[in-house]
């Protein structure tokens, strides 16, 4: 299809980019949530010597782990 012969928009431009913003701004918060849960689900497993926030720490076993989480 060519944008000749695409259908025009329906309704205003400006309402479906505020909806968009506001998609954009959901998935956001959901993908910040799943992280956080990951990480949550990990720390439970994590050796002590092991820093979630730091992943030069990380050995092989928690990079699996935390993929097997996220």
């Amino acid at each position: 299809m060519t944008r000749a012969t695409l259908p025009p928009l329906f309704g205003n431009l400006a309402q479906l980019r505020a909806a968009l913003a506001d998609k954009r701004l959901m998935v956001v918060r959901l993908e910040a949530e799943w992280v956080a849960a990951a990480e949550a689900a990990i720390a439970r497993h994590l050796p002590k010597h092991v820093r979630l926030d730091d992943r030069g720490t990380w050995d092989g076993p928690t990079y699996r782990r935390y993929c097997v989480f996220r």
